[in-house]
């Protein structure tokens, strides 16, 4: 290739596969290949960032194409070439309608080649949530007071420490072993909460807890890529009081949140704490109600259609056998609820993004414009981010701004073909940019029709 003086070798090519195979393993780019929980949980494929070989020069137009360049050629600058489907391998370049080049030697800063950028430099890993439970957790110990809320307020005892998993007595007998907090999906194992530890999984839940007063364990549940229809909590208590069991529920909306909470009493015990409150927000709530006041075994589920909803557990407790009245848990939800924040159409935000690499390009062939859609024409950028925190490899002749959904600019996006199949294939969500479809980039001597849908992204070396 004789561009801006040659030196320009052909090392790999991005293939859009036809609609009927998109998301399959024809799109190698995109394809995570290991059969796992969730596929990989939104990790990009280790196409770009292995030095497994793919397809044959011959067919670099028709199929996806690696060779040993891509990987042991050292290197500092890049060049990509839009050509249509099946094009000849001999016409590379009078069929060509894009193509723009790096000229600043920015390889050299990534390892001196592709594999190294996305191996050392620019990993494809999908980004954790951070739920508001955390902020929630944290602000609680400092923002509110329980004792000035809750009628002669027990301060209980950790006796296995803060961050330990149960409460063996509590100070006064309290328990016989209690406050244990589990969690699972559907009807995968539970998992108990060690206090103090966050746990998250990825684009499902993220819990946070804290041995303050009062105990409290919160989830946010965003759930976006719908795999558990149903989250549930467990906690498990045993105490040595003997007397009566009652609950009571909540229900009310706060600035726009709906509360909906169980209090959980058990009274008649004179001499020991014995209040007990929890609450949740759930679309339905199979419960499993406690059957005495010693063995305090309950559980609360969100099931169905879960998203965004935030559920969790309190410990209150009391110095005399009265119960914890209702206005006063009431009183105590609506303090947690003036400490939410919440996002538009979120209660969750994601950790910061791993690194991205955008870099100046110049055109020799053919110019793109996507006017109002937050990206800036002109880069090569490698490493970009959508809202759910999925990794896209490569965007073309583009940098991605704050706001701008990359899975419509974008290439090399990570295999959520089991549950945002918009969003999957090596050209993602390409068809649904009016640009990428109804843009007519034929080439001067050839009046049919072609769209980028219909082309293949070549990747040249120097």
């Amino acid at each position: 290739m004789t561009t801006n003086g040659g030196g320009w070798t052909l090392v790999a090519s991005i293939h859009r596969s036809e609609d009927d195979s998109k998301c399959s393993n024809n799109d190698k780019w995109s394809y995570y290949p290991y059969s796992s929980y969730r596929r990989s949980n939104g990790i990009g494929s280790p196409s770009w960032s292995d030095e497994n070989l793919m397809g044959s020069v011959y067919n670099a137009t028709s199929d996806d194409y690696k060779n040993p360049g891509y990987f042991a050629i050292k290197s500092s600058d890049v060049m990509l070439s839009h050509v249509p489907n099946n094009a000849d391998i001999t016409e590379l370049d009078s069929k060509s309608f894009l193509k723009y080049f790096t000229e600043n030697n920015f390889l050299v800063n990534y390892g001196s080649s592709l594999r190294n950028l996305y191996s050392d430099y620019v990993p494809l890993n999908s980004l954790d949530i951070l739920g508001l439970d955390f902020k929630v957790v944290a602000q609680m110990k400092t923002q509110i007071d329980v004792a000035s809320i809750i009628t002669g307020w027990y301060n209980y005892i950790y006796d296995t420490g803060t961050s330990g998993t149960s409460i063996n007595d509590g100070g006064r007998n309290m328990f016989d072993v209690g406050n244990q907090v589990y969690f699972r999906l559907n009807n995968e194992p539970y998992t108990q909460l060690q206090y103090g530890k966050a746990y998250t999984d990825s684009k499902t839940y993220h819990i946070s807890s804290a041995a303050n007063y009062p105990f409290i364990a919160l989830a946010s549940v965003t759930n976006f890529d719908g795999y558990p229809n149903k989250f549930t909590m467990k906690v498990v208590s045993n105490t040595s009081t003997g007397g009566i069991l009652r609950y009571d529920w909540i229900h009310q909306t706060r600035n726009g949140v709906y509360v909906e909470g169980i209090m959980f009493h058990s009274y008649n015990s004179p001499g020991k704490p014995s209040k007990w409150g929890s609450s949740y927000s759930s679309t339905s709530y199979p419960s499993t109600y406690p059957l005495s006041s010693t063995n305090l075994t309950y559980e609360f589920s969100l099931t169905g259609s879960i998203r965004n909803i935030m559920m969790g557990y309190m410990l209150l407790s009391r110095n005399d056998s009265s119960y914890v009245a209702r206005s006063e848990v009431q009183t105590l939800l609506y303090k947690i609820v003036d400490l939410l924040d919440l996002p538009e159409n979120s209660i969750v935000k994601l950790n910061p993004p791993q690194p991205q690499v955008a870099t100046l390009v110049k055109f020799v062939k053919g110019s793109i414009s996507y006017t109002g859609n937050n990206v800036t024409a002109g880069y090569l950028q490698f490493g970009a981010y959508d809202h759910f925190g999925y990794p896209y490899a490569l965007c073309p002749g583009v940098r991605v701004n704050e706001g701008a959904d990359p899975s419509q600019f974008c290439i090399g996006s990570a295999d959520t073909s089991s549950y945002h199949r918009d969003r999957c294939g090596d050209f993602s969500a390409w068809e649904t940019l009016r640009d990428h479809v109804f843009l007519n980039r034929s080439v001067s001597n050839n009046r049919k029709f072609l769209n980028d849908l219909h082309s293949t992204i070549l990747i040249f070396i120097r």
